[in-house]
Formats: structure tokens, sequence, C-alpha cells
């Protein structure tokens, strides 16, 4: 076993990414593919929404990308969903002082034998920590936000990426999904559908929709994901297409 290891990015915040990434980890779980979720933002929504308090967390992913722990397995952590463990996420990740590009992959090296996927949830603005996820990872899963900048916000993440010196990045997303698309939006709304053309122009491929709904808040009350809380809902449906899409890369 060799996990695949997916890494859910995008610079700016409210994407979706941690709502893609855990509801993903759960229908994979379901498949009956073993799953660690690596939750790289310091405000540790990935750790909230696998049900984990990680104010109760004592080591975390700070312990593993300042290097205190050179490997990420002493840190894992058992979830509510079977067959999906956890990399937790604490506050105190935002003072860690990352050297390099690397230090993810190699605290990976090891796990990478255990897991049939690794999904990485990265924050939004921390460069350190956004590049780790991506140099980690096989594939990178593209989340945006429908709206005027969703287009735009390529084109930063794009220059945003070639700020990074220390590796070499052709910057290609395997799976892009935009979510939180009104009803609207997948009927008759220009703005949504000259976005979804845009992209498919761009990158050569299909477009993920993930509908906005109430679902997915009230699935972070319940400290799940969508797979486990409202699995036959649109959200539900939508992201269930998007990990059976995974199991095929």
């Amino acid at each position: 076993m060799t996990a695949k290891t997916i890494v859910f990015a995008h610079h700016k915040g409210g994407t979706g990414k941690t709502t893609s990434c855990i509801s993903v980890a759960g229908f994979l779980a379901k498949a009956g593919k073993k799953v660690l979720v690596v939750d790289l933002d310091p405000q540790g929504n990935a750790t909230s929404g696998l049900g984990i308090d990680k104010n109760t967390v004592d080591i975390s992913m700070f312990h593993v990308m300042n290097k205190t722990l050179n490997i990420i397995e002493p840190i894992l952590l058992n979830t509510r969903i079977e067959n999906v463990h956890l990399a937790p996420a604490h506050s105190d990740l935002m003072i860690a002082e990352i050297k390099d590009e690397s230090v993810l992959r190699k605290a990976l090296i090891g796990a990478r034998n255990s897991y049939d996927y690794i999904l990485i949830d990265t924050p939004p603005g921390n460069h350190n920590l956004i590049m780790n996820g991506i140099s980690a990872a096989d594939h990178v899963v593209l989340t945006l936000d429908p709206g005027i900048f969703a287009l735009e916000g390529i084109g930063d993440f794009n220059d945003f990426l070639n700020k990074t010196e220390n590796i070499d990045l052709d910057f290609m997303p395997d799976m892009i999904i935009l979510t939180k698309a009104q009803s609207a939006f997948l009927k008759k709304a220009d703005p949504a559908k000259e976005i979804r053309n845009e992209l498919e122009d761009m990158f050569m491929k299909n477009i993920y929709i993930v509908p906005y709904s109430i679902d997915i808040y009230e699935s972070q009350k319940k400290g799940l994901p969508v797979s486990h809380s409202f699995p036959k809902g649109n959200v539900g449906k939508a992201y269930k297409k998007i990990a059976d899409d995974v199991l095929k890369l």
C-alpha cells in the first residue's frame, strides 16, 4: 500500500478547501479506503470538522512542521469516521518556524505505507504551509468560490506558487471544484456559467460544481463531514461524485 497524496489548495480563504477535503475523505472511507487527513491550517477547521476539539490536542502538526518530530505517526488520532485518521492542527501552527518546503513530504514517508489516501487541507495565505502541502502531494485539487474574482484568483494563485525557489512547480490542478454555487448558477445565471466555461478552457477539464446548502453548516455543527451527515443531499451527491473520480486518479 502506497498512499496517493492529494492537497486541497488556494491562497484565499473561504473557497471550500476544508469542506471539500473532509467530505471527499468521508466518501473514500465509505468506499473502504483507509484515509489520513492532514490539517495544515492553524485554524484547525478540518480537525473540528472531524469531531476533534483542537484545544484538547497535546501534539499536533506544529510539532511536525517545526521538526520537533520528524515523522507524523506520533500525532495521529482516530476520528468518529471509520477508516479516517487525523493529523490535527492547533493555533500554535501559526508560529511554527518552517525552514523549507519539504518538511511535510519527509514526515509522511512512513505513513504513505499505511494508507490508501492522504488528503491535505491547507490554510489561506501562509506560503510555507501551502508550499509544503503541494510539495508533498501527488495531485492538486483547486477549490474556488463563485464570484467576480474567481478567475482573477487563479492568476494570483499561480503567481503565488511561482514565488518559491526551492522546488520546481508546473501548476496544473488535477481537479477543480467550484463551491457554494447557488441553484441559479446551475441554470441561467451567466456569471457562474462564464466562470465554469473559462475554467474548462483554461485547464481543458471538467469543473466540479458543489451547490450552496445549509447542509454544510449543519455538518460543521455536528463535527461530521457531509459524507456522514447528509450524504443524500445535493452537496453530498456532488462530493460523492468527486470522491468516485478521485478513486480513478
